[in-house]
C-alpha cells in the first residue's frame, strides 16, 4: 500500500492535554481484587472451529483459548509454544512438543492431537476455507482434492511428545505457518463426540491456549476464564476477560468505555472527537491491515471487463478518502497489495510496488468507459452493487464511493450493507459486483497476502484467474534464493497492476483508549489482537 499522506501519531501534546483531566472510572471494567476484565465486540465471532474459522473475531478468542505450535511475541517475533524445540533436516521438520502442555481437561498435548487436526482441515467434507494453508505438507493437497486418503498426509507422530513434517518442497515461510490457526491442534474425544457440532458451543471444544472459554451466549457474550493447566501459568496475571457487549455501534462502545464499563476499545472517526472532549487516553498502532475494492471476474458480470475496472479505478482518490473521509490519525494510501512493512528476506516490497497513478483523471476513466459500453453495444451504464458491512465507518466509505462513480461516470452504485457474518458468507459465494475487503496477515511472509489472488485459493472471492499470476507465485512460495524471490514478486505487483482484480485503498492504524490501571496488553499484527495473555490490573 501506498500512503500519499501521512496523518502521523497524535501529538505528545494532545496527550499532555487530555490526560491530565483523566475521568474517573467505575470498577466494573477492571477489576484488580479478582484481576478481571470487561470488554466488547464488534461482532460475534462466526466460527470458533479453528478448522474452518477465517475471521478477525474467531481469531481473537481462539488466539487466547489455544495454542499451535509456534506464537508471537510482543515483538511480533516467533516463539515457541506447545513445541519447545525444533529443527529441520532438508525438508523435514521435527518438533518436541513441552511436558507441561495440556487441554483444560488435564490430558497432555499429544503429538497425535496435530495430525488428527490437520488431517481435518484437508478432509474435504470440512470443507476448510484455508486448507490450502497445509498444502506445503507432503500429500495434502491430494487428499483435499479426494485423490488420496487422509492416512497419506507426510505427518507423523513418531512419540506423544515429538511431531514430524516433511514438505513437498522447501518453503522459507513454514515455521510461521505453524503459529496461524488452521495449524491448532484438536483434542479428539471432543471432535469425535461432537461431530458436525465441534465447536459450536463454549463446551464443545477443548482448550490448550492461558484462557478457557466458560460461556457463550450467542448473540449476547463470551467470557474466558484462566486455564489452570495452561503450561505458562506463572505468566497469567488476570483470572477473566468477559465478553458482556457486542455491538458495532462506535458511540454505543466509547460510551461503555466512558462509564467504565469495559477496560479498552479500539476507535474510529465517529467517536475520535468525542473521546478528545472527554480527555480519555489514546493510543496508537500502525496495523497496517490492508483494506482494498475486489471485483468479481464471474461471468456476467460487468465488473470482469478490463476497460470498466480502470474506469472505476481512474475515478476514485484514495488519498481524498483517507484524509477526508476516514481521517484517522495514521491511515495511509495504498498503492499495493504489500504494506508498508511487509518484507522478502530483508527487503521491503514497497520498493517493488509500480509508480504512483495521479488521482482521480476522470478524462481518462471516462474514455475506458466509453471502450465499455462500445464493447458491450450498451447506451446506458450499467448499475453495480457493492457489498460492504454496516459499520457507520464503512457506510461513510460506501457513500464516498458512491457520490465518486456518480459524479465522475454516472454509474449508480447500489450499496449492499450486511452485518459482519452476512457479508463475509455473500463475499464467499460471489454475490456482488465490487466488495469493499480487508486482510490482514495470516503470518509474517509476503505470501500472506500474495496467495489471495491465486487460482486456487478460495480466499480469491472474486474468482480472478491468471496463469502467469499463478506461475510466478509458485516461484515465490518455493524459492530460496532471495534475488528470485523479489523478482517473483515484482511481477506479481506488475500483474495485478495491469488486470485490477482489486483496488488498495489504505492501510490502517488503530487509536484506541485503555484504562489507565490495565497494564501489560499488546497489539499485533499476526493473530489475535488485542493481546491478553500478560495483562493485568494494576491496584487503585
Amino acid at each position: 500500500m501506498s500512503r500519499i499522506h501521512n496523518c502521523g501519531f497524535l501529538s505528545a501534546s494532545l496527550f499532555i492535554l487530555y490526560s491530565w483531566c483523566m475521568p474517573l472510572y467505575a470498577a466494573s471494567g477492571v477489576d484488580a481484587e479478582r484481576q478481571i476484565i470487561r470488554i466488547a465486540l464488534a461482532s460475534e465471532p462466526p466460527s470458533l472451529n479453528s478448522l474452518t474459522s477465517q475471521d478477525q473475531f474467531g481469531s481473537f478468542i481462539l488466539g487466547h483459548t489455544k495454542e499451535g505450535l509456534m506464537r508471537y511475541n510482543a515483538e511480533g517475533q516467533l516463539e515457541g509454544a506447545v513445541a519447545s524445540h525444533w529443527q529441520r533436516e532438508g525438508l523435514t521438520w521435527r518438533f518436541t512438543l513441552r511436558k507441561g502442555a495440556r487441554w483444560h481437561d488435564g490430558r497432555q498435548v499429544q503429538a497425535e492431537d496435530f495430525v488428527t487436526a490437520w488431517r481435518a482441515v484437508l478432509d474435504p467434507n470440512t470443507g476448510a476455507p484455508n486448507a490450502h494453508l497445509l498444502y506445503p505438507i507432503a500429500g495434502a493437497e491430494g487428499i483435499n482434492l479426494r485423490q488420496a486418503a487422509p492416512e497419506t498426509l507426510a505427518v507423523r507422530a513418531l512419540d506423544e511428545r515429538t511431531l514430524e513434517v516433511r514438505l513437498k518442497e522447501p518453503l522459507p515461510y513454514f515455521l510461521a505457518l505453524t503459529a496461524y490457526a488452521t495449524y491448532l491442534p484438536v483434542h479428539p474425544d471432543y471432535l469425535e463426540r461432537f461431530g458436525p457440532r465441534y465447536a459450536a458451543e463454549a463446551d464443545h471444544q477443548a482448550y490448550n491456549g492461558p484462557f478457557v472459554l466458560e460461556t457463550w451466549v450467542h448473540g449476547a457474550r463470551l467470557t474466558m476464564e484462566r486455564n489452570p493447566y495452561y503450561w505458562e501459568q506463572d505468566a497469567i496475571r488476570l483470572n477473566g476477560i468477559y465478553i458482556d457487549h457486542i455491538t458495532a455501534d462506535p458511540l454505543a462502545v466509547m460510551n461503555l468505555f466512558s462509564d467504565g464499563s469495559i477496560a479498552m476499545t479500539d476507535i474510529g472517526v465517529d467517536s475520535l472527537d468525542l473521546s478528545l472532549r472527554r480527555g480519555l487516553p489514546l493510543h496508537h498502532y500502525p496495523v497496517a491491515n490492508l483494506f482494498y475494492l475486489r471485483f468479481n471476474f464471474a461471468e456476467g458480470r460487468w465488473t470482469a471487463d478490463p476497460d470498466l475496472r480502470q474506469a472505476i479505478f481512474l475515478s476514485l482518490n484514495p488519498d481524498e478518502l483517507v484524509n477526508k473521509v476516514i481521517a484517522l490519525p495514521g491511515f495511509q494510501v495504498a498503492r499495493s497489495l504489500f504494506p508498508r512493512y511487509m518484507r522478502s528476506q530483508g527487503t521491503r516490497l514497497w520498493d517493488y510496488a509500480p509508480p504512483e497513478v495521479v488521482f482521480p483523471n476522470v478524462t481518462k476513466a471516462r474514455a475506458h468507459l466509453e471502450a465499455f459500453m462500445q464493447r458491450h453495444g450498451l447506451t446506458e451504464v450499467p448499475s453495480l452493487t457493492l457489498l460492504t458491512s454496516d459499520s457507520p465507518g464503512a457506510a461513510k466509505q460506501a457513500e464516498y464511493f458512491q457520490n465518486a462513480l456518480k459524479l465522475a461516470l454516472g454509474l449508480d452504485l447500489r450499496l449492499d450493507k450486511q452485518i459482519f457474518k452476512q457479508r463475509l458468507a455473500k463475499e464467499n459465494q460471489g454475490l456482488f459486483d465490487i466488495a469493499m475487503s480487508g486482510w490482514g496477515p495470516d503470518y509474517n511472509d509476503p505470501m500472506t497476502f500474495a496467495d489471495l489472488f491465486a487460482s486456487w485459493n478460495p480466499n480469491n472471492r472474486g474468482r480472478y484467474l491468471n496463469a502467469d499470476y499463478d506461475r510466478w507465485l509458485a516461484i515465490a512460495q518455493t524459492s530460496q534464493v532471495s534475488a528470485e524471490r523479489l523478482e517473483a514478486f515484482a511481477n506479481l505487483h506488475r500483474i495485478l497492476a495491469a488486470d485490477l482484480p482489486l483496488i488498495p485503498l489504505y492501510e490502517n492504524a488503530l487509536i484506541y483508549v485503555k484504562h489507565p490501571r490495565l497494564h501489560g496488553v499488546f497489539r499485533s499484527r499476526f493473530g489475535a489482537d488485542p493481546v491478553y495473555h500478560r495483562a493485568w490490573v494494576e491496584a487503585p
